[in-house]
């Protein structure tokens, strides 16, 4: 593999059956960020999705989920308002949040240090 480890890239859930898939990995806790590409505050959000992907380093599954393209996961999960990030652990929710949020309190939820 050379001098550098490749990072997985940060993918995003685009159905019911991936969505059902990552939020019932065992091993890793999960963040998932539901946003919409015209909601300002998600965009401030989504940089700090992909900071935390990128510190963790395949030590939680982080990814997104746009609420426009999947409706479907948006309502099954009830998501009435974006930036609204989910976390699991040990495939059970763990933390709903709602708008901003700072760094520190996801890794808490996520029980995982940068």
């Amino acid at each position: 593999m050379g001098l550098f480890r490749r990072r997985s890239p940060m993918l995003p859930i685009t159905s019911l059956d991936e969505y059902d898939a990552v939020v019932t990995d065992p091993e890793k806790p999960v963040l998932i960020d539901f946003y919409a590409t015209w909601c300002a505050p998600c965009r401030q959000m989504n940089g700090l999705v992909k900071e935390l992907h990128r510190e963790l380093d395949g030590r939680a599954v982080i990814t997104t989920v746009d609420i426009d393209a999947n409706e479907d996961i948006a309502k099954r999960m009830g998501i009435r308002s974006v930036p609204t990030i989910l976390v699991y652990r040990d495939g059970k929710p763990r933390g709903r949040f709602h708008g901003l949020v700072d760094k520190r309190t996801l890794l808490n939820a996520l029980r995982v240090e940068a």
